[in-house]
């Protein structure tokens, strides 16, 4: 019995709609209106966008996994930055694991020590994994991508591949 009333785009997790609801109907905001129309015409209320959404996904995880692959088939050594509960989503949907992964670093000393929900990837701190010298670096915290480049390039002196699975297709930039 909640009534939506208000909304705006945050720039919280890569995008996401912070939505105001009342116990007690009121009137749309002219934001919410638009945002409804922006909706309807995506068609997110209809079945065929959703299976359209879903390949899309699928998708996105077999590119992935074959830049993976691909990488270890040619010796890469790969290692991950970032464990939130974003990364190990993605981490479990693509059944990701130590056979891609080495490692994930993180600045977070609370994580230290342990591991990746579901992947039982080892989480170390970034002196720690980068001390590895990885050739590869999956860039799980890609909502921060600008803030980590930078911490790698003048912080640790780090240079090579970098995997962005998002936003948009999984891609490597080199830093």
């Amino acid at each position: 019995n909640l009534h939506p009333f208000d909304i705006y785009a945050s720039p919280i997790s890569g995008g996401s709609y912070v939505i105001y609801f009342s116990k007690i109907k009121r009137d749309k905001t002219i934001a919410l209106k638009k945002a409804e129309i922006e909706e309807a015409d995506l068609g997110v209320d209809e079945f065929k966008s959703w299976v359209r959404f879903a390949s899309k996904v699928e998708n996105h995880r077999i590119d992935l996994k074959n830049i993976l692959v691909s990488l270890k088939e040619n010796g890469k050594s790969i290692i991950a930055y970032g464990a939130s509960a974003r990364s190990s989503t993605l981490l479990n949907y693509c059944n990701i694991s130590t056979e891609s992964i080495d490692l994930i670093v993180d600045q977070s000393h609370y994580k230290h020590g342990l591991f990746s929900p579901g992947t039982k990837i080892p989480i170390k701190s970034p002196s720690e994994g980068l001390n590895h010298n990885p050739d590869v670096i999956l860039l799980l915290a890609w909502n921060f991508k600008d803030e980590i480049i930078h911490q790698l390039k003048y912080n640790w002196n780090w240079s090579g591949d970098l995997i962005l699975p998002l936003p948009g297709s999984p891609k490597i930039i080199k830093i």
